[in-house]
């Protein structure tokens, strides 16, 4: 619990009924304290535990948030706020809690760890990076946290340097077989995006020469089109000559038989 020492036998009850996760009857015990005690933080932590541990998610949600009004610039209220944020799949607005406890205590690994996961959880791939590069810096032996920079990574879509995170998880923790499996996950991933480069070259080679292919094609079927119009200029081309020297010939003749009766006559 956050805060500190028993404050009155009701709040003692409903500690004990917490710790016994009886949920409901806690909440039935909260009542009249709520009602009594409206401006008392404990008494909005132990409502917003016991909504948390019963599954009231939105209404957990509220009295944390409430809690974290009561107790401004203390990290738990703000943990738990985050908690539920995932719980309920709000990964933006949980990254956005995180930053506040990075922001309260920039030295807080777990704070840092905490914001790379949220920050992947909402696709904020370059925020998870940069909050878990700088939970290394602060603890660089943490097998943990390596095996959060292998997964985000691999939300990068980057298998090659989530392999190299994992190897170190494991170089620092060797028995973990969580992060085995998701060595094994990653070099499937990096062999399978392999393949993928070479296909994708094959199919790139394969085009280029099919379009080579095809200019070819057209360059030849385009020269032989010329060679055929050329063909079929020069035979039309001859054939006009042919008619013209026919006609010529004709009048030559015809002005050759008009001089020779004019001649005669004479």
């Amino acid at each position: 619990m956050a805060e500190g020492g028993d404050q009155g036998d009701e709040i003692g009850a409903v500690r004990r009924l917490l710790a016994e996760e009886q949920w409901h009857a806690a909440l039935k015990a909260l009542g009249p304290l709520r009602r009594a005690r409206e401006q008392d933080p404990v008494v909005w932590e132990l409502q917003a535990r016991a909504l948390q541990g019963a599954g009231e998610l939105t209404e957990a949600q509220f009295a944390a948030d409430r809690w974290a009004v009561l107790r401004p610039g203390t990290a738990e209220p703000l943990v738990l706020r985050a908690d539920l944020l995932e719980q309920r799949g709000k990964h933006y607005p949980a990254t956005e809690v995180a930053e506040e406890l990075v922001t309260l205590d920039p030295s807080d690994v777990n704070a840092y760890r905490r914001l790379a996961r949220s920050a992947r959880a909402a696709g904020l791939v370059p925020r998870a990076r940069v909050a878990v590069n700088r939970a290394l810096e602060l603890d660089p032996l943490s097998a943990e946290t390596y095996e959060l920079a292998g997964m985000i990574e691999l939300a990068a879509a980057q298998p090659g340097a989530a392999v190299d995170q994992f190897r170190q998880s494991l170089r620092l923790d060797p028995d973990n077989g969580r992060v085995a499996q998701q060595l094994q996950r990653a070099l499937e991933a990096q062999a399978a995006k392999a393949d993928g480069a070479r296909q994708a070259t094959k199919r790139t080679k394969t085009e280029a020469r099919t379009r080579t292919r095809s200019v070819r094609a057209a360059e030849r079927d385009q020269a032989k089109a010329e060679r055929r119009a050329d063909r079929a200029l020069g035979s039309s081309g001859g054939r006009r000559s042919s008619r013209r020297d026919r006609v010529v010939g004709a009048l030559i003749l015809l002005l050759i038989v008009g001089l020779a009766l004019v001649l005669r006559l004479r």
